[in-house]
């Protein structure tokens, strides 16, 4: 049984830091994703600019290999 204790403590310790990364997702696409792509992802209609925002409803739709989406998340989309 006491076997086991370091595994607890480290699968605890990465529900923290998924938390804490889920956490800090969520606030960067509140804060630099929402208006353009709406609070669900499903992309805002009203948005009026050259670029339509893309739905993230289906993430199985998307070309974009993860490293692009990771400088798109980093650095903004192309209507920056």
């Amino acid at each position: 049984m006491l076997a086991l204790l370091p595994a607890l403590v480290s699968a605890s310790a990465w529900a923290t830091v998924d938390a804490a990364r889920i956490a800090r997702g969520r606030e960067v696409y509140a804060t630099a994703c929402a208006l353009c792509h709406g609070r669900d992802g499903a992309g805002n209609p009203e948005w009026e600019s050259a670029v339509r925002p893309v739905s993230f409803a289906d993430c199985a739709t998307t070309a974009e290999p993860a490293e692009q989406w990771e400088t798109i998340v980093k650095k903004g989309g192309p209507a920056r």
